[in-house]
């Protein structure tokens, strides 16, 4: 067995990047122990907070004070994002306000519903700025004074969405 396998049966917690250099070898989103561990904190303590999490678990989180639950410990939502990629776990991890549950269907209804929102509002975003990639560079109709033809009547005959 090579390194990159042996690393993936240690119970010390591996790195987003090693995690991916994994995945990209083999294609799967395998658990890990320390995977295991977390997924049966959060099943057997229904709406654990991360500062639980951290307390139960310091071996593999440190947790730090942060207005933003997020910030308090991030290694714990990816564990839980790559928790819920394996096709080794059949329940849905809910991240809710720094508390995460396995949830009931109607939970996971609406919190699929809040993703698809928030990946839609992404999206928008995404596409008005692809949208001005590839307008960059293109020209504008001008008048007869020298002036471009648009909506926000600006004087130069080409976009310019970069910094120059």
């Amino acid at each position: 067995m090579d390194n990159l396998a042996q690393q993936r049966f240690k119970s010390k917690r591996l790195t987003k990047k090693k995690i991916k250099e994994i995945w990209e070898r083999t294609h799967e989103y395998k658990m890990l122990g320390y995977h295991w561990e977390l997924y049966r904190l959060i099943k057997d303590r229904p709406n654990i907070t991360v500062k639980e999490v951290c307390e139960a678990m310091p071996k593999y989180y440190q947790y730090k004070e942060s207005e933003h639950n997020f910030t308090n410990c991030p290694s714990i939502y990816e564990d839980i994002d790559y928790i819920m990629q394996s096709p080794e776990v059949e329940k849905i991890i809910i991240k809710d306000e720094g508390k995460f549950r396995l949830g009931t269907q109607e939970e996971c209804i609406t919190y699929a519903n809040k993703l698809y929102a928030r990946g839609t509002r992404i999206m928008a975003k995404y596409g008005a700025i692809t949208r001005r990639i590839d307008d960059d560079g293109l020209g504008k109709l001008i008048s007869a004074q020298d002036r471009a033809i648009d909506e926000n009547s600006v004087a130069r005959p080409f976009v310019e969405s970069f910094v120059k």
